[in-house]
């Protein structure tokens, strides 16, 4: 960082170093006299912003005008309305490159240039030119006169099969608007701002669900918190400019799209029957998160996999249950011994789990590809998925017999219009990762 910032600062010492020197002389004065007398290099930080180019006019020309044409579409005329003066505005640059562009300003048969010159962004800018959109348009099943749009952005974070690839990023973004039009199910034209409060209102993008989920090279997946975000949508052309873990995002879609509907009541489970899972050969992975959900609990993920892939992200066959969960305690040193009944719905709104300690989080998809999250009972075969069922509603209690081994025992039920109940009773080491 401290290297970078000296290149940048050098950069703007010698642009303000081109400043000192001596302007060049204006072109011959036409019949108008058109003079520039502000500087000819306009220097702007990587932010943006807007400046004042000035100017003198000797002589009116009838029916002439200020005239201004900008190389670039970047940097733009915000004002010239008043005499003498043009207000020029510029957007931020999110590149890692400094950018130049050119103003010619012209007033009957005379001209002048105007060099604009804008420093790069900091290295904690990520640009991403999204080629991939993924989502569910929940029309108005959760409120009347409202639309609900699950969108995901990414680029390339899909595999041909529906999978996640490794080292990818997810944009994930729960937005409340106007109900899409009848020709199609995209998010409408508009401004959609991040809202903490969750309060589903119109133009907003809800927190909770709203995340930015990365995938390091192992497959194992982390979500991310936004800071703030907003979503610019015109037509199939969406830009998202989020801060995450105080770096700036910037993410661009410009393809068309169609979104599925979907209710949200509709059933996840594939089950067809009641489930005792077989634990013989069986191990438990335990990891802490802090308090992820921030609901004011410590949360974990405890997993039972297949012994031999314990230290893999990667569950190739077999039964992959996994339980999310928030403790009662702020800190992962109060461990996660207890009982844990269903955290359930917000408003019965199946896309929302309740975060809460002393709960653990009931499953819910989060793609129209069948992505899922929370506590969730998955059978493998062959890396792909070929059964699932969200635990939406029952227990999981955990108990330490204080010579190293832990028993996990669950009592759940899935979310089929007929609920199957998951049993599950495990005891052994932990593998804490």
């Amino acid at each position: 960082m401290r290297k970078f910032y000296f290149v940048i600062v050098m950069s703007l010492l010698a642009f303000m170093a081109a400043c000192d020197k001596p302007v060049n002389p204006a072109p011959a004065p036409g019949e108008a006299g058109l003079t520039l007398t502000s500087n000819p290099i306009l220097l702007f930080k990587a932010e943006g912003g807007t400046a004042t180019i000035s100017y003198t006019i000797e002589s009116v020309v009838e029916g002439a005008k200020i005239e201004v044409v900008s190389s670039e579409d970047w940097v733009r005329v915000a004002s010239a309305d008043t005499e003498g003066e043009i207000a020029v505005e510029v957007d931020e640059n999110v590149s890692q490159s400094e950018r130049k562009a050119t103003l010619t300003v012209s007033y009957s048969d005379d001209s002048f240039s105007v060099a604009v010159m804008q420093a790069a962004a900091a290295d904690n800018t990520v640009v991403v030119e999204a080629n991939m959109l993924s989502g569910v348009y929940y029309a108005e099943f959760l409120e009347e006169g409202l639309g609900n749009y699950w969108v995901i952005l990414t680029r390339d974070g899909y595999t041909a099969d529906g999978g996640l690839n490794t080292e990818s990023t997810f944009y994930r973004l729960d937005v409340f608007g106007a109900l899409a039009a009848d020709d199609n199910n995209n998010i409408p034209d508009g401004t959609y701002t991040y809202d903490e409060s969750m309060s589903g209102a119109p133009l907003t993008i809800r927190a909770g669900n709203s995340t930015m989920m990365s995938v390091d090279a192992y497959g194992q997946a982390t979500e991310h918190y936004y800071d703030s975000a907003v979503l610019t949508v015109q037509g199939h052309k969406l830009t998202l400019e989020a801060v995450i873990d105080g770096a700036k995002h910037y993410v661009t879609f410009n393809q068309e799209y169609q979104l599925p509907v979907r209710r949200p009541t509709d059933a996840i489970s594939s089950l067809k029957e009641d489930v005792v899972m077989d634990v013989e050969g069986y191990a438990m992975r335990c990891e802490s998160f802090g308090d992820y959900w921030k609901c004011g609990g410590c949360n974990w993920v405890v997993e039972l996999v297949p012994e031999e892939m314990v230290n893999t992200a990667v569950i190739s066959d077999g039964v992959n249950l996994i339980i999310d969960f928030n403790t009662t305690h702020q800190d992962a040193s109060g461990g996660f011994v207890g009982c844990y009944n269903a955290g359930g719905y917000v408003n019965g709104d199946k896309t929302d789990p309740l975060f809460a300690p002393g709960t653990f989080v009931s499953g819910v998809r989060i793609s129209a590809e069948g992505h899922l999250s929370g506590s969730l009972y998955l059978v493998y075969a062959e890396e792909r998925i070929i059964d699932r069922a969200p635990l939406v509603e029952g227990t999981v209690e955990i108990t330490d017999a204080g010579n190293g081994i832990y028993t996990l025992r669950v009592e759940a039920w899935d979310d089929a219009t007929t609920p199957h109940k998951i049993t599950v009773n495990w005891s052994g080491e932990p593998y804490f990762r």
